[in-house]
C-alpha cells in the first residue's frame, strides 16, 4: 500500500518543522502541532 510508504516520511518531515518551530518560537505553539501530529497519526492506526 501507497500509504505504508509515504506515513514515515510524512511524520518525518511533520518533525523536522517541529524542531525549526522549537529552534525559532520555542513557545506554547509547539503543544499545538503535537496535538495535531498526535491526531494525524491516530487517524492512520
Amino acid at each position: 500500500m501507497q500509504l505504508g510508504k509515504t506515513l514515515p516520511f510524512t511524520i518525518l518531515r511533520q518533525t523536522e518543522a517541529v524542531s525549526e518551530t522549537i529552534s525559532s518560537n520555542g513557545g506554547l505553539f509547539i503543544i499545538g502541532q503535537v496535538m495535531k501530529l498526535a491526531g494525524i497519526i491516530q487517524e492512520y492506526m
